[in-house]
């Protein structure tokens, strides 16, 4: 038998998933978007749990890589689930369209354009009949290549990038006025349109911050909260931490109030007790429920395939799935975190057995 779509992974996944995360009904509605994208289309993607809401529901995401198999199914060179989406949705229309450029070896984005998110608000409905709109509008984000791109180069690719996907709201200027700020290695990692929430501005993403350069880079690019009020969260924040990354929501007068504030640790770390220090500061803010708190811990470990699974391709072995806390964020609004949610993460690479043992393999024996 052969696997179509990515339903199968969610199903070898869902009994690792804590009910205090995902009940039943938070499981259906993430079941029916993974059964909609055909298996091929991501090996690495995961969920968005809100640590303070008893509610026990997650939003699911994807990320489809530069020269992948993803990205050319999402430029229609193999027939696919998508082809239907993309027939009949403006914004998978536009999905399609830049992928069909993304995909082409000649084009810039081919280079400079290192992967494209999905994410579908499945968190946001209450009956299955509602799937199609979450579907039909996914929140977009593509992530500019650092190691082909000078900083000063960022903005004129993202506006191509935005123009090829139908929302060129923003002007190169404003977009080159945050980068100048940017301190250090700090570089935009992410652009994103969130196509299902209203008013949203352009999301854009900075990694990576330190403590310290956050107010200060806050303070320079125009932004309407108070920067000693982000200095004192930050403060209440464990140290140990990896590294930050900041949201910002930029708007046509500028960079938006509520922000967001990512919290890394170190992915190669098995052990999900790295966590516990960040997840207490989140408890004491009255961030995160007790529930949620374990569940987060529960989640993290290895999941093995099957022998009998169904494979998707022959020659392609799927030995393992991984299950990772890959970061937490905080959304702040009026100088105060308001909420906190965490990002799972699923990774699953393929090793093309056909590969390996050709001559001409060309180093292609990892699937993504």
């Amino acid at each position: 038998m052969i696997t179509t779509n990515l339903l199968s992974v969610l199903e070898l996944a869902k009994a690792s998933l804590p009910d205090s995360l995902v009940d039943a009904e938070g499981y259906a509605l993430l079941a029916l978007a993974a059964e909609r994208l055909p298996f091929e289309l991501a090996t690495f993607w995961g969920f968005e749990c809100r640590l303070g809401e008893a509610s026990a529901k997650m939003d699911i995401l994807f990320e489809i890589k530069r020269q992948s198999q993803g990205r050319n199914i999402l430029a229609g060179e193999m027939p696919s689930t998508l082809d239907a989406l993309c027939a009949q949705w403006p914004a998978w229309k536009n999905l399609r369209r830049f992928a069909t450029l993304w995909a082409n070896p000649h084009h810039a984005f081919s280079t400079h354009i290192r992967n494209l998110w999905l994410e579908f608000d499945t968190a946001a409905i209450d009956d299955p009949s509602q799937a199609d709109e979450i579907l039909s509008r996914p929140c977009i984000f593509f992530g500019p290549n650092a190691k082909t791109l000078q900083k000063e180069q960022d903005a004129h690719l993202i506006c191509e990038a935005l123009s090829a996907l139908e929302n060129p709201i923003y002007h190169e200027d404003a977009l080159n006025a945050l980068i100048k700020e940017l301190p250090g290695e700090a570089r935009i990692f992410q652009i994103g349109i969130m196509l299902s929430r209203p008013n949203p501005g352009l999301r854009v993403c900075v990694y990576p911050l330190t403590a310290e350069e956050i107010p200060v880079w806050l303070r320079a690019v125009g932004w309407q909260g108070n920067p000693e009020n982000i200095a004192d969260i930050l403060r209440q924040l464990p140290q140990g931490l990896e590294s930050f990354a900041m949201n910002i929501n930029l708007m046509p007068d500028g960079p938006a109030e509520k922000i967001g504030v990512e919290c890394y640790m170190n992915w190669l770390e098995n052990d999900p007790k790295q966590w516990i220090p960040l997840l207490d500061a989140t408890a004491a803010m009255h961030l995160c429920l007790p529930s949620k708190y374990q569940g987060i811990l529960d989640f993290q470990g290895m999941t093995h395939f099957p022998k009998d699974w169904p494979r998707p391709a022959e020659g392609i072995a799927y030995q393992f799935l991984l299950r990772k806390i890959h970061h937490i964020k905080l959304s702040i609004t009026s100088g105060q975190a308001k909420e906190a949610k965490a990002y799972l993460a699923l990774s699953h690479p393929g090793l093309n057995a056909n590969a390996i043992f050709s001559k001409n393999a060309g180093g292609a024996w990892l699937v993504e």
